[in-house]
């Protein structure tokens, strides 16, 4: 079986939006297409490339709750040096709570 053109692969280019370039492959293949919903779209995907896992590396996800854990260190310096001239100062909660 051949592909009328090019636009009918997918590739490596089009990693960061499949369900683009498949809505494009439709609309080229039916020119009065019934809508597909968004849940067959899903499935579509999700039969054509099971493997795809479009969820961050772990290691991205580590390094954006350390960024996060930085700069709220970095804010509770800031307010500790703020409260290091108070003469009096009421605390409420626990160790930890926000």
């Amino acid at each position: 079986m051949e592909v009328p053109h090019a636009g009918f692969i997918l590739d490596e280019r089009h990693l960061h939006n499949p369900e683009k370039q498949l809505r494009s492959i439709l609309s080229d293949a039916f020119p009065n297409p019934i809508s597909w919903t968004s849940q067959q779209v899903d499935i579509l995907m999700r039969t054509l490339s099971p493997e795809l896992n479009l969820m961050p590396p772990l290691g991205v996800v580590l390094g954006t709750i350390r960024d996060k854990l930085f700069r709220m260190t970095q804010k509770q310096i800031t307010v500790l040096r703020a409260l290091r001239k108070q003469k009096r100062l009421l605390v409420e909660g626990c160790a930890g709570c926000t």
